[in-house]
């Protein structure tokens, strides 16, 4: 890497943008980017093209000096900054320790390293977030783009080849199945133009074989993996949601049960006795609940029993089952808890002696 003594050519096209991420809220923060400066750059062609030109290039290693400014209160205690990591910022620099920033103070300064994956010319969002002890304070992006720019232009030191891949790629599972078949192109092939493409053929895979665009992803997060001649390599992420809930059905029928000696009866387990299916089988419907739970003493009456069941992504389904419990003498059921009509419909449930009472007084009559 070529280290510049003394350089502090500011970087091109500097545009900055903070967004507070606090409840997903877009707000100002104190913090000015002052400057943008190039320490060092490591381009190595494979061509007679020059190797240093003071600017950021594709697939180069950089070393930026980042100062940053607190305008305006209230003052950071010690403010962490850490470059992130994305399909165009590679293997960036640890996070670095800005310390007590007061408002209206110096700038602070540090050095962030990284990769730059991206086009001659094209535009890089890199971005930096900053937290004070444990407050989240936001993501500070800054834009720049790659090359020099010169008579309308931009001129670059290309590397023998770089390959961008996509973006990473989120799509939900075919309906009534635990998977998706995702379509993606082809990495961007990066290469200088007066000596040709040196990336030779480009394909996808990883440790299991090859992943050609249109391959088959189970539920989850898949890393893909591109690479080409020159040791190029790229990666991204597909990710494929389960957003189907489970499907559950109660019992047809009502669930009938019988008071015990203190007037109530238990509320069943229902997890024996509901269906359930989900579009990823294989134990991904693992939980299930009831209200009220099982075991619940309840009174003679009706009680709606609501089951839920969750599968592994999060998504739920519900059901309703009645229990009905019948009193019986003793329980109010001869004075009045139990519904008379309930009584009636089950003469069973009335003890031998009430019904030879009953008679007696009919015959009476």
């Amino acid at each position: 890497m070529r280290t510049i003594p003394g350089h502090r050519a500011f970087l091109a096209a500097l545009s900055v943008t903070v967004v507070l991420v606090v409840n997903s809220e877009t707000n100002a923060l104190p913090f000015i980017l002052v400057s943008a400066n190039l320490v060092s750059e490591s381009c190595s062609p494979p061509t007679t093209q020059p190797m240093f030109n003071s600017a950021i290039d594709p697939f180069e290693n950089v070393t930026i000096r980042v100062c940053l400014l607190n305008s305006d209160n209230p003052p950071a205690s010690n403010l962490l900054v850490t470059l992130l990591e994305d399909n165009h910022i590679r293997i960036p620099s640890g996070p670095q320790l800005y310390g007590f920033m007061p408002p209206g103070g110096p700038p602070v300064c540090r050095n962030f390293s990284f990769d730059a994956a991206q086009v001659c010319g094209g535009m890089v969002a890199a971005r930096f977030h900053l937290q004070d002890g444990n407050s989240d304070l936001g993501i500070l992006i800054y834009t720049f783009n790659l090359g020099r720019f010169s008579e309308g232009e931009y001129t670059c030191c290309y590397p023998a080849c770089g390959l961008i891949c996509p973006d990473d790629i989120t799509v939900e599972a075919v309906q009534g199945q635990c998977s998706a078949a995702v379509e993606y192109p082809l990495p961007t092939k990066v290469f200088d133009p007066n000596v040709g493409d040196l990336c030779d053929g480009v394909s996808y895979g990883d440790r299991n074989g090859p992943m050609p665009s249109g391959t088959t992803f189970n539920v989850g997060s898949h890393l893909v993996f591109a690479q080409g001649g020159a040791g190029a390599n790229c990666t991204f992420i597909v990710t494929v949601l389960d957003t189907q809930p489970p499907v559950v059905t109660c019992p047809d029928t009502e669930i009938t049960a019988l008071v015990g000696d203190d007037c109530k009866a238990d509320v069943p387990d229902m997890n024996a006795l509901i269906t359930r299916s989900d579009n990823c089988p294989d134990g991904r419907t693992t939980a299930v609940t009831q209200d009220p739970p099982a075991g619940t003493r309840v009174a003679a009456g009706t009680t709606a029993i609501t089951v839920t069941v969750t599968d592994n992504s999060g998504n739920t389904a519900q059901c309703t089952q009645n229990l009905r419990v019948a009193g019986r003498c003793g329980c109010d059921v001869c004075g009045t808890s139990m519904p008379v009509a309930m009584a009636l419909a089950a003469p069973w449930l009335l003890s031998a002696k009430l019904r030879r009472r009953r008679m007696a007084r009919s015959l009476r009559r």
